[in-house]
């Protein structure tokens, strides 16, 4: 019955014998307290971590901000990085309220589907969105530790439903045509064209049989009718223009675009958007080559006119601290200098004691 308001990883600690402490409790209080009297008008929390309802002070706070700190929490233990960075705090907050969360995958592509679900519902900007209690929330978590999906997103009832449609697809299935055959069948009875194709998109998630992905997109073409195939196409035209909009809002982060395309295009195969897709990621994939090949020969520039006026330990701490956007492509070259460095200036050493 309490909101701490200032959930964080620095604020989460474990102890010696593994159990969480959850620290600080300076911004806590009662869910009965009355706000208008200690928050009226006032931002508490931590910027990084800050709920759209901290961030515009509203009245009606509850215990539900703490779940969408926890979910940035988890967003950073995720993937290493925080979801919104700024530079002033204020431009911080205001990203929180106003610029869509980002995806996990596109920064971590290991992170489990079932483990996006459960963190896109932590931080919706809706408190009414997220998880209705720390029950249910519990509950989620639970089953996303034992490989599941989050049984408030995907209830169990609708699972079972599924899986016993395209289990029987796929395991009678011994050829393309086959499983065409019988997910018309399959599909005519249990399902409605586009409750069809969510559902092998759901069993793709849940089972990862990859045999599936030959099902979706033939369903798209031949077994859903063209209501349905428009509603679809829809679905992928909403998700295109939001992936546009974070490549356009976020041209540092090219590696982040080209793995939100390349997800949708496996979530929806044969679209309006595949072809679109497919081009997008070719110029993002040319465009980071470019800036790579750049990145690489501004920092052998540096670090040889750093060797060329004896500079080296500063330019090992160059090659050391080094934070630009593509450090994991830079790693080789960057390992590669850093011996050569040390060799000159072994050598240095040896000629001038």
């Amino acid at each position: 019955q309490v909101m701490h308001r200032d959930i964080k990883p620095a604020n989460i600690m474990m102890m010696k014998n593994n159990k969480i402490m959850l620290m600080d409790m300076g911004l806590s209080k009662s869910v009965h307290e009355d706000n208008t009297v200690t928050m009226a008008g006032v931002i508490v929390g931590t910027p990084t971590y800050l709920s759209p309802e901290q961030a515009t002070t509203d009245e009606n706070i509850d215990f539900r901000t703490d779940i969408y700190s926890l979910g940035v929490s988890l967003y950073e233990m995720l993937t290493g990085e925080v979801p919104y960075e700024g530079e002033s705090a204020m431009v911080v907050i205001a990203k929180h309220v106003t610029v869509s969360f980002p995806d996990c995958q596109a920064v971590n592509d290991k992170i489990h589907d079932n483990t996006t679900m459960l963190l896109d519902k932590m931080v919706m900007k809706d408190p009414k969105d997220r998880h209705i209690s720390w029950d249910v929330l519990i509950s989620d978590i639970k089953a996303v530790l034992n490989n599941d999906a989050p049984p408030s997103i995907v209830p169990e009832s609708e699972k079972s439903r599924f899986r016993k449609v395209l289990t029987a697809m796929v395991s009678h299935a011994l050829t393309l045509g086959i499983i065409l055959y019988v997910a018309t069948l399959a599909g005519a009875k249990y399902f409605n064209d586009l409750e069809f194709i969510q559902a092998c998109h759901l069993y793709q998630t849940v089972d990862e049989n990859p045999q599936l992905k030959y099902v979706i997109k033939a369903m798209n073409g031949i077994f859903m009718s063209k209501s349905k195939k428009v509603v679809f196409d829809k679905h992928a035209l909403n998700e295109w223009y939001r992936a546009k909009r974070y490549i356009e809002e976020n041209p540092d982060r090219i590696n982040n675009g080209i793995s939100i395309l390349k997800n949708l295009q496996k979530r929806y195969p044969g679209s309006a958007i595949e072809a679109q897709g497919e081009k997008k990621i070719a110029e993002l994939m040319d465009k980071r080559e470019k800036e790579i090949a750049y990145e690489i020969e501004q920092l052998k520039s540096q670090v040889e006119m750093l060797s060329a006026n004896e500079e080296y330990d500063v330019a090992k701490s160059l090659i050391e601290n080094y934070q630009g956007v593509y450090r994991r492509e830079t790693a080789t070259i960057r390992r590669q200098l850093m011996a050569r460095l040390s060799k000159i200036s072994k050598l240095a050493n040896q000629v001038n004691p």
